[in-house]
């Protein structure tokens, strides 16, 4: 049995504080994945600080299973006129706090636990642990859970979507139906640096009924579908209200400055302050032009 998990992670806290969607999947203990994993752990030399998941998919694997079912979502290699080859989707290692026993050791979800009675000495929960999954990091989140979304309807026995699979799913729905809607507008940020202040356009969700939808569904978001890094921890907002607003602030921002607009757009919106705002990270206004607008 394979269980597939989403994950949303905030990547950094610096100004432009943006995050990403990752991938992995969780499954029961064998003698191959833990031969496959020791030595994943072994490659990386100090254990002690690099302490992997023992439920889950190794490297290898986890990049075979996503490449046969994901390839669309994946650079291209080669390409001929009859046949096109792709990169080996790239692992991403990440850290994360995961759910203990009393013994400090991990447990994985009800269903990997029931599963793996004779194997597994105790599924209470007690704390959390960190531990590194073997993730990979989705480049396109709103195509690729459409596909997921679509391809989960005609999953093997063995194979099913996670709680928190099923929510992000849910979430890409409720944000692609804003953005079909062109339910968004630009907006000013300012950052200070030292004595100037800078000012920075983004993208932002207009919609008095998408608020309320993120307010109803905020409660009902799974602890797994949003893991944070160590590192990140202190400062990372968990209030499940901020992270959808952060998912949709990100993946919004992504899906426009990602978008290709015809120079007919551009002329139009030419010395505007949407056209302006068509290229965030690139354009900056100055305080001057942000009192004169």
């Amino acid at each position: 049995m394979q269980i597939i998990h989403l994950f949303w992670q905030q990547s950094s806290n610096d100004f432009n504080n943006t995050g990403c969607l990752y991938l992995w999947l969780e499954q029961g203990i064998s003698p191959k994945t833990q031969s496959a994993l020791s030595e994943e752990r072994n490659n990386v030399g100090d254990s002690t600080k690099h302490e992997l998941y023992p439920f889950q998919a190794p490297e290898a694997s986890l990049a075979s299973w996503f490449s046969e079912r994901f390839n669309m979502f994946l650079p291209v290699k080669e390409q001929t006129s009859t046949r096109k080859t792709f990169e080996d989707a790239a692992i991403a290692q990440v850290r994360v706090q995961l759910p203990c026993d009393q013994a400090g050791r991990p447990i994985p979800s009800p269903i990997i636990a029931n599963l793996s009675v004779d194997t597994l000495e105790d599924s209470t929960y007690a704390g959390m642990g960190s531990f590194t999954l073997n993730s990979i990091k989705i480049a396109q989140p709103l195509a690729f859970m459409k596909e997921l979304n679509f391809q989960s309807y005609y999953f093997e026995d063995d194979l099913q979507l996670a709680d928190d699979a099923k929510f992000w799913l849910k979430m890409a729905a409720e944000l692609s139906a804003l953005i079909q809607k062109d339910q968004y507008i630009p907006f000013l940020i300012a950052q200070k640096i030292k004595t100037k202040v800078a000012f920075h356009t983004k993208w932002q969700p207009l919609s008095a009924d998408y608020q309320q939808r993120l307010r109803q569904i905020a409660p009902l978001m799974p602890f797994s579908a949003c893991l944070v890094d160590e590192a990140l921890h202190k400062n990372t907002d968990l209030v499940p209200l901020a992270v959808l607003q952060h998912f949709s602030e990100v993946l919004l921002n992504n899906v426009i400055n990602s978008t290709a607009y015809p120079n007919t757009v551009f002329k139009q919106l030419q010395n505007s302050f949407i056209g302006s705002s068509l290229n965030y990270g690139q354009t900056q206004a100055s305080e001057q032009e942000w009192k004169s607008w």
